[in-house]
């Protein structure tokens, strides 16, 4: 019986309030240093969500003046469909015009014709003024 008792005692540790100490403290100072990266990685994505944060109020800002633009180029649209349209009327004008323009060439006299025309009118009006022309 006396061997097992001594077993027992032999297999238990005794640890003295200085083992304690260093061990607490060890452990202390390793939970501390995983809190501090924890709060080393916390600033960083405070970091970047700052950095996020800024980027899309810059957008926001590009996309309303884009929204601006687009109204104000749907806006000329509209006008230059109106414009369109009194363009084509005119056009319309412009080509009947046109027409008649070549209708009223077609029946003028050639300006050699017209030449011809004026001398042969210049001759029987002295003709005429001479008495050689008979009635």
């Amino acid at each position: 019986m006396k061997k097992s008792v001594l077993k027992k005692q032999r297999s238990q540790k005794e640890y003295t309030g200085d083992d304690v100490k260093r061990y607490l403290g060890s452990l202390s100072e390793d939970f501390q240093h995983k809190v501090s990266a924890i709060g080393e990685q916390f600033g960083g994505l405070n970091k970047e969500l700052d950095e996020h944060g800024r980027i899309l109020d810059s957008h926001t800002v590009m996309i309303a003046k884009l929204a601006m633009d687009v109204t104000e180029v749907k806006e000329d649209i509209v006008v230059m469909k109106k414009d369109i349209t009194v363009m084509k009327g005119d056009i319309t004008v412009v080509k009947g015009d046109i027409q008649t323009i070549k209708t009223d060439l077609k029946q003028k006299v050639d300006r050699s014709e017209f030449s011809r025309l004026e001398r042969r009118v210049i001759s029987l009006e002295s003709l005429a003024h001479s008495g050689k022309l008979r009635k």
